[in-house]
C-alpha cells in the first residue's frame, strides 16, 4: 500500500510503522548527510552510478 502511492515521503511511512516504538525527529544532521550524497546536475563517475 505505502509504495503504491504517488505521493509517498519516508517519514510519513516511518512514523506510521513505528508510532509507537520510535520517536522520528528530522532534520538531525542534514547538513552533513547531505554531504555523501551527489546532487542534481553532478556528474557522477560511472562506477558509482547504481542505476545505470
Amino acid at each position: 500500500m505505502y509504495f503504491e502511492d504517488r505521493h509517498f515521503q519516508t517519514m510519513d511511512f516511518i512514523r506510521d510503522a513505528f508510532k509507537d516504538d520510535l520517536t522520528v525527529t528530522g532534520s538531525v544532521l542534514g547538513e552533513e548527510c547531505a554531504k555523501l550524497y551527489y546532487h542534481p546536475g553532478d556528474s557522477p563517475p560511472d562506477d558509482e552510478q547504481a542505476n545505470k
